[in-house]
This record gives structure tokens, sequence and C-alpha cells, in this order.
């Protein structure tokens, strides 16, 4: 009972910074997808894992349960108090962005796509020893032969950038944009349809999260249809998780049961690290800031430039908890546990405000960027997702990686429009009418009964 109490409280915080990551001028039941809303909705979500399955699922309850949601309290208490306070430290203006990307001849859109299509079935099958049958077998074990790390993480960065700048050039393309993004949603689907044969999740969701929030710029958010896909997601998710460890023809043979109790799953991450914390931490010197500003910059160099770089926090803590440096997998980590690593219990409001202001302030700084900037606005999305899952610097890295590959797209491919000939420069022309007619939109959408202005202060 007394967890449900907590757990209720939680909600009302929550609930409460939800309506502070509303777009300012929006009425309160219309909200839209960004940075900020994802931060609050992934969050609620990982915390929930716990309550939700000893509600639900009957589960039996631990000692740590009281101190888990007390601890999230604070949290969600940052949350809305940082998201309240960026409203003041926010610059001015709207979402216009300063300059915009040289749009793309629908040629490049779907060669850029299908080689991604091809880059990744490719790789895949090198990294399963070039038989399609392995594909289906237990994902990252008996089959694979290439080993997991730089190559393979940096081959999927490649793919998901593509494919991400190639939808952003389908929507932004002044004429044919539906047949060419329906083009690239179909490359997508497939290339999704393979990393869930592979087990990968994270990659599914690094790829589709960004499409969906170019798809809803300046549109307000179907709540009951985002619903239904967080749910579908969760059920396919899980089954996926179940049949990348058994594989698939093992997994149909056997029958075997797949748990949705969430504490047991990719959600259940935040709560389990939190019950291995006190034993895992005890007795350690608080960090002080550490893990976010030295870690994250030692983690930034490449390992085969420094082989014996030290650790990430989320890796740390599954080394001490194994009992091993070579680890097959991870435990994940929590932004609530390196908040109390770093300032301790009472510390951990003031990370969570200090995150939330960044997120605002970064959201805006990138949607003034142009092309590359609204693509790492949103390339935002997963990784606040990834946070709750994996340490700052991780998420941080993976982050700024995107955003390379993004800068570097668009310098091999668009010229200076002064350089441009006469039919670039009216192509240009037309996505700059676009980018206007979807900025007044948001305008539109968000104006007081004024007209939008308002008293000078």
């Amino acid at each position: 009972m007394e967890t449900l109490v907590l757990w209720m409280v939680f909600g009302v915080v929550m609930a409460a910074a939800l309506v502070q990551a509303r777009v300012k001028g929006n009425k309160l039941r219309h909200w839209q997808l960004t940075p900020q809303l994802m931060l609050v909705a992934s969050f609620f979500l990982y915390s929930s894992a716990m309550p939700i399955s000893r509600i639900f699922w009957r589960s039996d309850a631990t000692a740590t349960d009281i101190p888990f949601m007390e601890t999230n309290i604070l949290a969600a208490l940052g949350i809305f108090a940082g998201l309240y306070l960026s409203r003041f430290v926010s610059p001015p203006g709207t979402s216009q962005p300063r300059a915009v990307s040289a749009p793309w001849p629908a040629s490049l859109c779907i060669f850029t796509a299908v080689a991604a299509l091809l880059a990744a079935v490719a790789y895949a099958l090198y990294s399963v020893g070039m038989q399609v049958s392995n594909l289906f077998t237990p994902y990252g074990f008996e089959t694979t032969v290439t080993e997991a790390g730089t190559l393979d993480n940096l081959a999927y960065v490649i793919v998901n950038a593509c494919i991400i700048r190639s939808y952003f050039a389908a929507l932004t393309h002044p004429s044919k944009s539906r047949q060419l993004k329906r083009v690239v949603l179909l490359i997508a689907s497939l290339i999704c349809a393979l990393m869930l044969i592979r087990g990968m999740r994270n990659n599914v969701v690094i790829l589709i999260l960004p499409m969906i929030g170019m798809s809803l710029q300046n549109r307000r958010l179907p709540l009951m249809k985002t619903l239904a896909a967080v749910f579908a997601g969760f059920l396919i998710f899980s089954v996926v998780a179940a049949e990348r460890t058994f594989g698939i023809a093992e997994g149909r043979n056997n029958d075997i049961a797949v748990n949705y109790d969430p504490l047991g799953g990719e959600l259940g991450t935040t709560f389990n690290v939190y019950a291995e914390s006190d034993n895992i931490l005890s007795g350690r010197e608080l960090q002080l800031g550490k893990t976010y500003v030295v870690g994250f910059a030692t983690n930034l160099v490449p390992r085969a430039l420094w082989p014996d770089r030290p650790p990430s926090p989320a890796v740390e803590f599954s080394q001490i908890y194994y009992g091993t440096d070579q680890l097959p997998f991870g435990l994940g980590y929590s932004p609530v546990v390196e908040a109390i690593t770093n300032f301790s219990v009472y510390g951990v409001p003031c990370v969570f405000a200090a995150a939330s202001i960044f997120v605002v302030l970064l959201a805006g700084y990138l949607r003034r960027r142009g092309g590359w900037g609204t693509l790492s606005y949103w390339m935002m999305l997963p990784m606040i997702l990834n946070w709750n899952r994996i340490d700052f610097s991780a998420s941080g890295k993976m982050f700024l990686v995107y955003v390379a590959f993004f800068i570097i797209i668009d310098a091999l491919v668009n010229r200076p429009a002064t350089a441009a000939p006469a039919a670039r420069r009216r192509a240009l022309a037309q996505f700059a009418l676009w980018s206007a007619s979807q900025e007044s939109g948001l305008r539109a959408q968000v104006a007081g009964p004024d007209g939008g202005r308002t008293r000078p202060r």
C-alpha cells in the first residue's frame, strides 16, 4: 500500500512536470513531441516498472522499494523545477532555423537510403559468417564471428544517420515528398526488421524515434496512438529479448514463455541497478561531478588510441557486480544512481534540475542551427531515452557521434546556395517557403487571443 501511495505522489509530480514540458502557448491538453516531453515521459516510464510489478504482477516487495520511490520523487521534483526555471534562462525567439540545408534531389535521397540498407545487410551477414540462416540463431553468441565493439557500433550509426537524413530530405523535398517518404519508410522498415532479428532493440529505437519526431513536427501529439504504440513496442521488444537469447527456432520448439513483468525486462533497469547500488557503492567516496565532466571527456577518446582507458560508470558498475573485467553483458545503469554516486541522495534533485535546463537550452540551440541542427534536435529523443539505462558519458558520446555524421553528410552533399545553378536555387527557395509555412503554422497554433503579442517587460 505504501508503494502505491508513493507512486501516486510520484505521478502527481511528473504530471506537473508534464505541464511544464508543453510548448509555450499550447492549450493544456495539447502537447508536442519535444526533448522536454521525452525527458519527463521516459523517466516516468522507467521509474514505474517496480510499482507496476508489485501492484499488477504481485511480485515480492523488498526493503529497497520505499527508498527507491522516495529518491525518484526527489528526482521528479528536480525535473519539475528545472523545466520551470528554464523559462527564464532559455533565449527568446521562435524555432525557425537561421539557415537551411539545400534540398536533396529525389535520386540522392533514394540512393542514400538504398545504400544504407545494403550496408546493413552486408554487415549483418559478415558478422554471422555470410550465411543467411545464421541471422535467425541466438544473438551475439555462437554464430557471431566479428567482435562487437567500435566497428559494430559505427556500422549501425552510419546506417541510422543515412536513413534519418534521407527521411528528412523526403519530408522537406519541394515536390513528390509523399512518394519519397513512402520509399524511405519502406527501406527503414526493412532495416528495423533486420535489426530486430538480431535483437538490436536499441538501434531500432534510435532509428525510429527521430523519424517519428520529424513527422510530428509542429503538430499535436496523438495521445491514444502514442500510448498504443508504446504498449505494442513493449510487447514486441519483450519477445525479441527472449528470442535473441534462445533463437527463433529453439524458442518456438520449446515454447519459451515471455515474461511481460516490466521489472524483469528493459524497464526494470533503473530499479535493479538501484537495488544493487548500496552493496556496490558503499564506502566509496563521492565523485562530485567527475562522471559528468572527467568521465565524459575520457570516454570521448577512442579505445584504439587509449587501450587502458578507464571504464565508464555503467561498465565499472557491472564489472564490480560480476567480479570480472570481461563482460559478456552488463547490468545497465541509472541516472539516479549516477547522481547519488556524485552528490549523494541530497544532490539528486539538483542534478535532475540541471539536466532539465540543459535539455531545454541544447534543444533551443540546435533548432537554430539549420539542417544538421534540426536532425540533431530530433536525435535528442532516443538519447534522452537511453539516459535512463546507461551513464551520461556513454549517451553523450553516442549523441555527439551522430551530430558529427549529420555535419559530415551535409558538408559532403550541400554546396553554398550562391554557387548553385538556377534549378538548385529555385529548389532552395521552395524549401525556404516550406520552412516558413511550417513556422507560421506553429505561430498560429501557439498564439494567444491577442495574436501572440506580449507586453514589453
